[in-house]
């Protein structure tokens, strides 16, 4: 069977099979765990991208839907499971974020996406509103490569950031408002609590996705979990929770791991700003 039809069986379209190359290493110690020699990585694409999103949410798409680490991982785990039985004697790793390898360089080096103006990575089919997870092999799997996309020369989120973070000559994280949500703590520093002010969503920020053209007209997900969205969360939500059962009740959302502390901050800042009545 081809990886391709492999693949397929579980609805991953969007995939690239690549050489690993030494400057890709970013968490050398993870190394040690994988357990066996790997030279290549299969790559693969999980669209998340839900119609009919709410244009008051609260949350981000990306935070509103379960946990990509637990849903991809899933998927590649039982991708593994069967890849094993094809090539007998191989090792087989998969990751979702925890990868040794920078994840976005791995896609980009075999066509699959490129780096947008804003960091994130730019698919040809599914725009940026998608999540990278990978397998790492020793078995001998041809490379297969894809025809990179081309970001717009007329780059809308440059002028749709409202804190300058995204630029021609770069990425500026320290001013994304993104990054800025999904920092821990009770409270902002001063200039993160001046940016903030420009914030419309309590966590994360899908302003520059909203502004690019190629997140328009994007197909539904396949992914049917993906389809668990949550777009609004309120300070009365949680009331009476403790960090302990915060991170319970919002178990398998990306903003839980943070703690309710970040997100009773993120909401604060937004009443104070008259974003939102909370």
């Amino acid at each position: 069977m081809a990886i391709c039809d492999l693949l397929r069986r579980f609805q991953i379209t969007e995939y690239c099979v690549v050489p690993i190359k030494k400057e890709f290493v970013i968490y050398a110690h993870k190394l040690e765990n994988i357990g066996f020699r790997h030279d290549t990585a299969i790559v693969c694409l999980f669209p998340y991208f839900v119609s009919d999103y709410p244009a008051n949410a609260v949350l981000t798409r990306y935070a509103s839907c379960p946990d990509y680490h637990i849903v991809a991982g899933r998927i590649l785990s039982q991708v593994c499971g069967e890849l094993r039985a094809l090539f007998p004697g191989c090792g087989f790793s998969s990751y979702t974020d925890d990868s040794p390898y920078a994840e976005k360089d791995l896609a980009a080096s075999g066509g699959l996406v490129i780096r947008g103006r804003n960091d994130i990575g730019l698919s040809e089919k599914y725009g940026q509103l998608f999540f990278i997870g990978e397998i790492v092999t020793d078995a001998p799997i041809a490379h297969e490569y894809r025809t990179p996309p081309v970001c717009c020369e007329d780059a809308p989120c440059v002028r749709a950031c409202p804190t300058g973070a995204i630029g021609r000559g770069g990425f500026n994280r320290e001013r994304c408002l993104s990054s800025i949500s999904q920092k821990g703590g009770a409270e902002f520093s001063t200039e993160d609590a001046r940016l903030f002010r420009a914030a419309r969503y309590a966590w994360g920020c899908d302003i520059c996705l909203n502004a690019c053209v190629r997140n328009k007209g994007l197909l539904a997900t396949h992914i049917k979990e993906f389809y668990d969205i949550m777009p609004y969360i309120s300070s009365k939500d949680l009331e009476g929770l403790s960090n302990r059962t915060y991170r319970e009740k919002y178990k398998g959302r990306a903003f839980a791991g943070r703690g309710r502390a970040a997100m009773m901050r993120n909401l604060r800042h937004l009443k104070e700003n008259n974003k939102w009545n909370f």
